[in-house]
């Protein structure tokens, strides 16, 4: 078997093997009936969020099929450039979409990137020239769909029956599967793609850890499974090729960074379009290339500033639409006058980039799994199953090598625990989760898979539980000295021996232990009196006593007289 994958660095740089697809011997049952793709997208839904809900029926599509383990986005890692990359297999130095907006230098105005601007054959253009039907539903960037439903452009025999599409996200998905389902019935197309939304809307508004993000993964996991129900109803399960990702990841952000008015204040005149946690900036004629970019790279939160080195980052050189210089952020930050959201994307951080890939039905082999892979795969993997060339202009490849999963889940678990470890332990004791990760190696290294991955897992819980702990002693401490300060000296005596037996727990590895001690001696501290302060409490109580004492004596003197 001749096959060229793509290798990935811990962030973004990614070498780029082009194979002609068509080339390729068969990688799948190709002896296997296809008769309908459904490619879906879960607009915003990195990689983790599959680990930490619970997904019945997406991991009912990886147990009978394929996934990935390390699937990453494309940069800028944006909606529309993303959704580009799937349906063309091209990076945006090819199919030409570098963002969600872009700067009009003739007009001085921002606009968004259309299809008309994808320069090079789209996924639903190759299967039109192969006499293949096929249906966008809601899914962005899909120019040369024999069907496009979208805003605007909904059917009315659709209308009729469901109504228009909803504002609300998570209706607006709910109209998406009956939509997709009524589309795949009434119109039997041979592909169909379908956009989910809200998971990406909560990851911003509240932030990628956050219950709602959970609930949004739960609801869609739930559409998908109506879906399959449904593919079986029919009686077309079995014929049917689901492949699923996503877009872009998400990341925690705080922290703004308002490049524009500090560019102005700064005298220079170029113009900075923001996009989540990238931004562009085209250059004026009337500013110094070397002196903005000077200024930019000192910015706080600046990550990288691209000017130059495109191809590294496979976004293409500057022309009308295309920035002269593109920006990443570093965690925590993103490109804006004012924080009003939680999360974003667009950068070049794991949490940006890496996405769920999973490819199940009749031609794929069940239960195993890849390495890597990048959004560019997704159209000559289809392509490829299909038996048609891909589009073209393809870079990607097609998905293949595939092997059991359980070594490659040890193996990126341990890679996840050296991250966690690096970036813990540049502030916190990591000591003990750097032995554990070490058995975990030496496990690997024996072949010990599922040991491996647990030990990994232990890693990861331990770097975090010395994290906790040691902030947690770090409030005691504080909240102490606080006291003290305001003279409040009642109790202190019993944080300060709280906050010794939190710090010798945790010189001996016991970080649980650590936490909760620290946290009595904080909740403690807090609550310390002044000495002969007497509190609402104690002063109500004996002003009780006092009444009580003059009623009875009050009674005592009238029997006497």
């Amino acid at each position: 078997m001749i096959w060229v994958r793509s290798r990935y660095l811990v962030l973004f740089l990614i070498s780029v093997c082009i194979v002609d697809c068509s080339l390729l011997p068969p990688l799948y049952g190709l002896d296997a009936e296809v008769d309908l793709v459904v490619l879906i997208s879960i607009d915003g839904c990195r990689w983790d969020y599959l680990r930490r809900v619970d997904t019945p029926n997406i991991d009912l599509l990886i147990s009978s099929g394929v996934y990935v383990l390390r699937c990453l986005s494309v940069y800028p890692s944006l909606t529309r450039v993303g959704h580009t990359a799937i349906l063309t297999g091209c990076y945006p130095e090819s199919h030409g979409i570098t963002g969600n907006v872009y700067y009009d230098r003739i007009e001085g105005v921002e606009k968004k990137f259309e299809t008309s601007d994808i320069k090079v054959e789209t996924l639903l253009e190759t299967t039109s020239r192969f006499g293949l039907k096929s249906i966008s539903v809601c899914f962005p960037m899909s120019r040369g769909a024999t069907m496009a439903v979208d805003k605007g452009r909904v059917p009315d025999f659709l209308i009729n029956v469901i109504g228009d599409i909803p504002e609300n996200v998570e209706e607006r998905d709910v109209w998406v599967l009956n939509a997709t389902l009524m589309l795949i019935e009434s119109e039997e197309p041979d592909i169909i793609l379908v956009h989910f939304k809200q998971v990406d809307s909560m990851g911003h508004e509240f932030g990628p850890d956050s219950e709602e993000v959970y609930k949004a993964v739960r609801n869609v996991d739930g559409l998908i499974g109506k879906l399959i129900a449904r593919l079986e109803a029919i009686g077309i399960a079995d014929n049917t090729l689901i492949v699923l990702t996503a877009d872009h990841g998400m990341a925690s952000v705080s922290k703004p960074i308002p490049l524009r008015p500090m560019l102005h204040e700064k005298g220079f005149e170029s113009y900075v379009v923001y996009d989540g946690r990238a931004a562009y900036i085209y250059l004026s004629e009337k500013d110094n290339p070397t002196d903005l970019l000077s200024f930019v790279r000192s910015v706080e939160g600046v990550e990288s500033a691209i000017f130059g080195n495109y191809s590294l980052y496979h976004v293409p050189a500057p022309s009308d639409k295309t920035p002269d210089i593109f920006l990443t952020a570093k965690a925590g930050y993103f490109f804006t006058g004012k924080v009003t959201v939680r999360g974003q994307h667009g950068g070049v951080s794991l949490d940006d980039l890496r996405v769920p890939l999973i490819i199940s039905g009749p031609t794929v082999p069940a239960g195993k799994a890849v390495w890597n892979a990048s959004l560019v795969d997704v159209a000559p993997t289809i392509c490829h199953i299909l038996g048609i060339d891909p589009p073209a202009g393809c870079t990607g490849n097609v998905i293949s090598n595939f092997t059991e999963p359980l070594p490659l889940e040890a193996k990126d678990k341990i890679l996840e625990a050296e991250a966690t470890i690096q970036e813990i332990g540049e502030k916190y004791n990591i000591s003990l989760a750097s032995n554990i990760l070490d058995k975990a190696k030496s496990e690997m290294e024996r072949g010990e898979y599922l040991d491996a991955l647990k030990l990994a897992s232990d890693s990861i819980e331990a770097a975090y539980l010395s994290m906790n702990a040691s902030i947690a002693i770090e409030h005691a401490i504080d909240e102490i000295a606080k006291a003290k300060s305001e003279g409040r000296l009642i109790g202190i005596e019993d944080a300060e021996k709280l906050l010794s037996e939190a710090q010798d727990a945790y010189e001996l590895g016991d970080y649980e232990k650590a936490y909760l001690l620290a946290n009595n001696a904080t909740i403690i501290a807090a609550k310390a009196e002044k000495r002969g302060f007497i509190s609402p409490f104690t002063l109500a109580v004996v002003g009780l006593m006092v009444v009580v004492i003059i009623v009875v004596i009050g009674e005592k003197v009238k029997k006497g007289m």
